[in-house]
């Protein structure tokens, strides 16, 4: 990847990160020590300060074993003990990273970050999941409201940030948190889960539009991903004048091979491209 931003992209500098969620393939010490260890060799290479990095939790980030220790012979779950689903992910890449530890609360479970141009908050869609409801994703309505930017009447850009998609497989299915976000001016969102990247968009009204940007997958194994979909991973513009993203896919077609343009936007026949747009 530093090969491709320097040497393809010409980029000596990044100005924010964004990780949509499975930190790793199963929540252990060893696999968030080398996930730890890529992020902060991507932010000392391109100077990103900590702060200025948005990382969500994913399904594959929740401890089965927990969650069904939690759950008592006669049904009844012990709350205190399901909160700790994601403690492994808290103790050895969050907080590791961050300083602090990561809310095992589902509702205080968001993170902001914001400066003079975007506000970028980052969201739990996995609080619900655990061993016996793996596909059960959603939004906790708590937490969205507690987020400052809600409240930013500002014109600055608003961006957000979990783990699942709006639609296709394993799609949030409650949607109503959308028009909270709509109404108050977030006009993107980044997403994980689906390992392919996408380009979706999701209409509250004829006015409001919030666009859906997948990011498809930087190191799930070639049995995971759909046929003849390759590693991948987005390079962001953000136009801050022209109110835009241009949304840049890269793609790796193998383990041993470069980076390289993704190009599947744009008419697929005639002309196809490596990147896309969402008006901001």
């Amino acid at each position: 990847m530093k090969i491709d931003l320097i040497h393809s992209l010409h980029l000596q500098k990044l100005d924010y990160v964004i990780i949509s969620g499975d930190i790793c393939d199963r929540p252990q010490e060893e696999q968030y020590a080398i996930a730890l260890e890529f992020v902060e060799s991507l932010c000392n290479d391109f100077s990103v300060e900590h702060e200025k990095v948005t990382v969500v939790l994913g399904n594959h980030d929740c401890n089965y074993d927990i969650s069904r220790e939690a759950y008592k012979m006669d049904g009844e779950i012990d709350k205190n003990k399901y909160a700790e689903r994601y403690k492994l992910f808290s103790e050895y890449f969050y907080k590791p990273f961050f300083g602090k530890e990561y809310p095992l609360d589902p509702e205080v479970q968001y993170t902001e970050y914001d400066d003079d141009d975007v506000s970028i908050i980052g969201l739990n869609s996995c609080y619900r999941i655990d061993h016996k409801q793996p596909k059960k994703s959603g939004i906790n309505g708590d937490s969205i409201v507690k987020c400052p930017a809600l409240m930013d009447t500002s014109s600055k850009i608003k961006l957000a940030v979990w783990h699942h998609p709006i639609y296709g497989e394993d799609c949030i299915a409650e949607l109503d948190f959308l028009s909270i976000l709509a109404v108050t001016g977030f006009k993107a969102f980044f997403h994980g889960h689906v390992h392919e990247a996408e380009n979706q968009n999701f209409k509250y009204d004829d006015k409001q539009h919030i666009g859906a940007i997948g990011a498809g997958t930087l190191g799930a194994e070639k049995k995971d991903r759909a046929a003849g979909i390759p590693l991948q991973y987005n390079l962001v513009e953000l136009d801050v004048l022209g109110r835009e993203l241009i949304v840049h896919t890269r793609k790796r077609e193998k383990d041993d091979r470069a980076w390289e343009a993704d190009a599947r936007w744009g008419d697929k026949n005639k002309n196809p491209v490596s990147y896309y747009m969402v008006p901001v």
